[in-house]
This record gives C-alpha cells, structure tokens and sequence, in this order.
C-alpha cells in the first residue's frame, strides 16, 4: 500500500494505524496544571511543571492527563519537555466542553495528579482540508482509505526517511514540501529520528537535527530539543495538506534498545503528534513471524526477537485506541 521512492529486495512488514485527532503537549506551569484559556479552537496543550525534582525524568516516570465527555474517557500521554515538564496536546473528535485530571506513577506528587478542570474546545473553523475533514483511517469497509468524516482520502506517497534530520534543510524542507504539494502528492513518510541503517542512530547526522542527536548516544534518554525542530516540519507538512507517515523506527533498533526502550519511543511519538491527522509505521523492513516458524529461517538476522516487533505493533494500537477508541470502535 506505500509508495516508495526505492525499493528494496528484502521482504518488509509495516504496521500502519491510523490515529485520530488526539494528542498531548503542554503549556502553562503545573503548579495551576491548567490550560492558558479555558476555550480553544480544534486542540488544546498545554505545560505541566513538577516541582519535584527526579534523577531521570524520561524514565522515572509517565504523567497522563484524563479527559472526559457524555460518559467517555480519552486517556492521553504527556510528552516530557526537558526537566521537570511535561506538555500535554489534545484534540477531541468533537468539539464541546471536557473535563479533565490528572494522574502519574509517581501517586505522591502533588503536581502531576489530581488538578480536575475543564475546557472548550471549538470545531475547526479553517480551509485546511485535513483539519477539515478529519484525520484518515481505514474505511468501514477496509477497502480505502477515508478521513473522519467520510471523505475519500487518496494516498499518493513520498519518502523523506532523513526528513527530519539535517540531511534535509528548514528551507530546502520548505521547497521540497512546496513541489509535493503542487503535484498533489497527498502523504509523505518520515522517520521518527531511528532512521535506515545506512546511518549509526543516534550519532551518524540522519538521526540529529538542529537541536541534537534523537536520543543520546548511550540511549539512555530521549531528545526533547530534537522533537523541538521536528515539531515545525510535521505541522508544516499538515499546514500544507500533507499527512505526515511517522515511522517509529528501522529494523537494527530493536537490536539496539530492547522493545521496552522502543515503546517508550512510541509513546513519546504519539503523546507528540496524535493530535494532528497521521499514520503510524511501526517499523521499517521489519520481519517477525511465529517463534516455530523462525527456527531455521533464512531470514536469521531478522528472527532474533520472535514477537518483539507484533509486541511493539500491538503497543501502539492499545495507545492511540485508549484515547482514540469512540471512533475507531468500527
């Protein structure tokens, strides 16, 4: 189903989910943990502060922020900023008033748990039809694909994998956004900073951009500041009408972090950008059958980790479907 500039003579799995309009992000300090304004126009984010310090905040703990309407509940991951923050970003499947809290795996903290409020969000009023028309997904029928409300969505599709890394320029992104868009390309796919292995992520340029290398260099903890300068080109791409495919990663990462660190990638991907209409690639020239079936398989160097890569796919749907379940309950 992925158009692709090259192809490659090894057998490929990608996992492709489509999320909705929901995401995470933040704002104001935590001690109010409160959006700047109590209405909003399609999303809402904001910043939470802990005054709490920790040895390793990436790692130590997961703040969510709950969100509930009409007897429904959308749970959504925070990304963490750097520091003590962590931003929330939110977008609804409908516009209305949304009561929220919330809650951390640190249950002591006062910052990170509780702060119940609530807040207006208003439908779209802009051209922009993705915003317009919703995110895509499968149809009812699983035949093609359409976007929240029913409207045909054409995938016809680019492949950037460096393109949010410095091997690709703000201003030569721009230009070549521009020339997609003019020839009505509809979707271009990126990887999420663990791209080919051409490339030793994170030290080799193709996973670093203006704001340093995805991860450090021990994969220790993530890069906020790298997710800082991707954030301007994946709502560039949106802004122009172009669905960002988000690749979480290449094969050789999973060698490199385990599936537990390749998750807590994942979340850290859909806490950033579920809010705005996208797809989900688990991975790039992934292979993983059935632990029998690997045994003795050609395909040796792919069957170190039977079920790691099914474990990961399944990850992210459990993630977008807990906050994203109402509409994609079909």
């Amino acid at each position: 189903m992925l158009f692709r500039s090259r192809i490659r003579e090894v057998r490929k799995t990608f996992v492709i989910i489509s999320s909705v309009l929901l995401c995470l992000l933040g704002g104001e300090h935590a001690a109010a943990a409160a959006p700047p304004s109590t209405f909003q126009e399609r999303m809402v984010e904001w910043t939470i502060e802990s005054r709490k310090t920790y040895a390793d905040p990436f790692n130590d703990i997961d703040v969510d922020v709950i969100f509930t309407k009409d007897g429904q509940s959308w749970r959504v991951p925070t990304f963490w900023r750097g520091s003590e923050q962590w931003t929330v970003r939110f977008a609804p499947p409908t516009p209305g008033t949304y009561e929220y809290h919330l809650e951390s795996t640190d249950k002591n903290n006062p910052d990170l748990n509780g702060h119940q409020g609530r807040v207006t969000i208003t439908a779209y009023a802009g051209t922009n039809a993705l915003l317009k028309h919703g995110a895509p997904r499968v149809s009812r029928n699983r035949r093609y694909f359409e976007q929240a409300d029913g409207t045909p969505f054409y995938w016809l599709g680019d492949t950037w994998w460096s393109g949010l890394s410095t091997r690709l320029s703000w201003e030569d992104f721009q230009k070549l956004t521009a020339d997609r868009q003019k020839k009505g390309f509809t979707v271009v796919q990126l990887v999420a900073g663990l791209v080919p292995d051409e490339e030793v992520c994170p030290i080799d340029p193709g996973c670093q951009n203006e704001g340093g290398p995805v991860w450090d260099f021990e994969f220790k903890d993530i890069n906020p500041k790298f997710f800082d300068y991707a954030d301007r080109r994946v709502e560039h791409l949106v802004n122009s009408g172009i669905v960002p495919a988000i690749v979480g990663g290449w094969r050789p990462v999973l060698e490199q972090i385990g599936s537990v660190k390749l998750k807590k990638h994942w979340r850290y991907i859909i806490a950033r950008y579920g809010c705005y209409p996208v797809f989900w690639i688990a991975g790039g020239e992934i292979f993983d059958p059935p632990e029998a079936l690997a045994q003795g398989s050609t395909w040796s160097q792919f069957d170190k980790h039977p079920g790691s890569w099914t474990d990961v796919a399944q990850y992210i749907r459990a993630r977008s479907e807990e906050h994203t379940s109402e509409l994609q309950s079909h």
